[in-house]
């Protein structure tokens, strides 16, 4: 007998844009549409002089990434012939766009070592089970993955500061928000006294839930205008992430009204502002002295446009 996965009547499909700092540029980009109707993108950014061993490593990068997302695409399109072959529905809520952004902090005198790695991914859902009169519920998440690096094989940097904002209300001349979007259970709040934190968004029972590292020094949440969420981590030069990778992860749900016509918004903008995101202290001098770098707000953005297609 012939089997085949079922089709989906009406959905909100994503489309993933990252906007990347002055001075630097895709080396690489990719993307694919899984089974399942998400859109997931990489890219791999390098500074504008970038030499030619940097795009050889961002295609690379970009080839590896492809071949994992393709297992993804495999499994996925199993997921879905067994759901159709029991008659249930695909796990909820629905992935609708997803970007990876990669980024090395090279130093610019040598090619022996880098202050830092930065690796970012923003993503959007889409809750299928809620069913609010005339409005629509989403999620989003950001992670931020910092890991410092070292110069000529024995000075490390530190982890020591990220800005991480998530903007749902930010609209262009072409594309705007959501009508009537306000943001709700933003995750998460604060420091508290532990290393990790667990974390969990929900709308009646469907949701999202994960642990995150918590900076060292202090985490500060705030809503410093409108719908715009921010959180401000610090780090300490001697903390538990100072040397090593942090993982960093936050998220809110999103609700707006119903936009089931065809038209394009823009779900949210989420950015990381990577401005003395990393430091070296100098022990030569005293009393000591602490470098940070990079010393310009190095924003990277990642947008999550969607729209909805099918029958609505």
């Amino acid at each position: 007998c012939e089997m085949s996965a079922p089709t989906v009547s009406g959905g909100y499909t994503g489309t993933p844009v990252g906007e990347v700092p002055d001075g630097t540029k895709l080396a690489a980009y990719g993307f694919r549409v899984l089974p399942t109707g998400q859109t997931t993108a990489y890219g791999y950014v390098v500074s504008a002089d970038a030499k030619d061993t940097e795009y050889a490593a961002a295609g690379e990068g970009l080839n590896e990434w492809l071949n994992a997302t393709d297992e993804k695409m495999k499994a996925a399109g199993a997921s879905l012939v067994a759901c159709a072959a029991e008659g249930t529905a695909p796990s909820e809520p629905k992935l609708i766009g997803e970007l990876y952004l990669n980024y090395f902090y090279r130093l610019a005198a040598t090619d022996e070592g880098m202050y830092g790695r930065l690796e970012f991914t923003s993503a959007g859902y889409w809750d299928t089970q809620e069913e609010s009169e005339a409005r629509e519920h989403f999620f989003t998440t950001s992670q931020i993955k910092m890991t410092p690096g070292t110069y000529l094989s024995r000075n490390m940097y530190k982890n020591l500061h990220f800005l991480l904002t998530i903007d749902p209300d930010y609209s262009l001349d072409e594309v705007t928000s959501l009508p009537g979007v306000y943001t709700d259970d933003e995750q998460p709040h604060g420091a508290g006294d532990t290393t990790q934190a667990a974390c969990s968004v929900s709308i009646s029972g469907t949701g999202l839930s994960w642990t995150t590292d918590m900076p060292d020094g202090s985490l500060v949440f705030g809503r410093p205008a409108g719908q715009i969420s921010v959180w401000e981590g610090r780090g300490k030069s001697t903390g538990i992430h100072a040397d090593k990778m942090l993982v960093f992860q936050a998220g809110e749900e999103i609700t707006g009204q119903e936009v089931r016509t065809g038209t394009r918004y823009l779900l949210s903008r989420n950015t990381v502002d990577m401005y003395r995101a990393f430091g070296y202290i100098d022990e030569w001098v005293h009393p000591l002295h602490v470098s940070y770098v990079p010393k310009c707000h190095d924003v990277f953005a990642e947008k999550l446009y969607i729209q909805w297609s099918g029958e609505s």
